[in-house]
């Protein structure tokens, strides 16, 4: 019994070592084969360089936003009638920018100008 696992062992280690042999065989022509190989030539172009003119505008489409920017809000709350200024332009101070509806308001002056003007000749 002793003999045949002795005689086993060999047939393994000699199985082994033959597969060792052809791999490494294998791994050597590989190498060889890879170092005797040429990577293909790149393809290069080529163009003549010209003298051209450009233009010194470009147009392109962006967006912008603003460094510094105001938030115009009026003191009483009412309707819209006229916006007296352009989006984007300039406006100094005291420049009119919106107009309201101050149609009440100016109704609610000529009755208080008419009760001023009643009381007055109440009292004469």
């Amino acid at each position: 019994m002793r003999k045949r696992i002795i005689a086993t062992i060999i047939g393994l280690l000699i199985v082994v070592a033959l597969l060792g042999g052809v791999k490494g065989f294998q791994i050597n022509r590989m190498i060889a084969h890879g170092s005797k190989s040429v990577p293909p030539p790149e393809t290069v172009t080529t163009i003549v360089a010209r003298t051209d003119s450009w233009e010194s505008r470009l147009a392109a489409v962006g967006s912008l936003a603003a460094v510094q920017g105001v938030m115009v809000t009026a003191e009483l709350t009412g309707k819209v009638v006229q916006i007296a200024f352009e989006p984007g332009t300039k406006v100094n101070s005291g420049d009119l920018l919106v107009k309201q509806d101050t149609s009440s308001e100016a109704a609610q002056l000529r009755a208080a100008e008419a009760n001023v003007a009643l009381t007055r000749l109440k009292i004469v």
